[in-house]
């Protein structure tokens, strides 16, 4: 009992794919989105539910505005865990007010509206550090925008929010970067410098973790931040997985506040970057099936 639609065109042997029909509604952490701008960016939605919870997954869906037939684009939402999914519920689904402001999800002053997805997902159980977001320290050589993006795509399919660059000089590069999935998307990218030997023979090495999703609930307690890395000389002094520890699932840097140093990536002559939309945005695909 899948609950999948017939032009269903992902894994239909994967569990994780199977609607869970039988769900309690209360439990489901999926969502529907529809009302969107034809042209919305990802980084628009993630940005509107900063603080609900960590996202499981996000798939924007443009293909019904892309063949004409709808003038405004939809997307599939999954929290990881049902705390995130009520919080997004709250904000998004009432009709009342909170601390003077409309609820409901806005975008370029028109409401976009939500309604729990009939392909029920549950919480993710046995995740806990798990994150859409990796962070990647080690030889700058490897660590940048150009060969990650170009590597990452002869590895798996994948689409982000943003990739940051946090740290860069002749020694040792940090850079962040945000997925729109955890599943076949960030949990590939970590497996794939995991696994790959070109990565584990360098100086420094290639590393990489999960850190904390900006969609997560604020921390209470003091954050961390990361040490001034300013020359090579400093950046020797503390191993880039030092530094790379201090953004980590419960502690990190925030960014937008007054103590990131974050720099959006510009992509630079990346082959297959499309030239019509913004620096840093992944062109929108074509949904085909549930990919992660």
């Amino acid at each position: 009992m899948t609950g999948m639609a017939e032009n269903y065109r992902g894994d239909p042997g994967n569990p994780r794919n199977h609607s869970q029909v039988l769900l309690d509604d209360k439990l489901n952490c999926s969502f529907w989105i529809s009302g969107l701008p034809p042209d919305v960016r990802a980084k628009e939605i993630f940005d509107a539910i900063r603080g609900c919870g960590p996202v499981y997954c996000l798939h924007p869906n443009f293909e019904e505005v892309m063949a004409g037939r709808k003038k405004f684009a939809a997307a599939k939402i999954v929290f990881f865990r049902t705390e995130g999914a009520q919080r997004f519920a709250d904000k998004t689904m009432g009709s009342g007010e909170t601390n003077g402001e409309p609820e409901g999800l806005f975008f370029r002053g028109l409401r976009a509206w939500v309604v729990h997805n009939r392909n029920k997902v549950g919480p993710q159980r046995g995740l806990v550090n798990e994150s859409r977001v990796v962070l990647i320290s080690g030889d700058p050589s490897v660590v940048n925008y150009d060969y990650l993006t170009s590597y990452f795509a002869t590895m798996f399919l994948f689409d982000y929010e943003d990739v940051i660059d946090r740290s860069r000089n002749s020694h040792c590069a940090i850079l962040e970067f945000r997925f729109h999935s955890w599943r076949a998307q960030a949990v590939c990218a970590m497996k794939a410098i995991r696994q790959d030997r070109r990565f584990k023979g360098l100086n420094p090495p290639v590393r990489v973790q999960y850190i904390r999703d900006p969609c997560d609930v604020l921390p209470t307690a003091p954050r961390s931040t990361v040490p001034r890395t300013n020359g090579a000389k400093n950046m020797k002094a503390l191993p880039a997985q030092a530094v790379a520890s201090t953004l980590n699932t419960r502690n990190t840097l925030i960014p937008g506040s007054d103590n990131s140093r974050a720099v959006t990536v510009a992509p630079q002559n990346t082959q297959k970057k499309p030239t019509h939309l913004p620096k840093g945005e992944a062109p929108p695909r074509t949904p085909r099936g549930f990919r992660g």
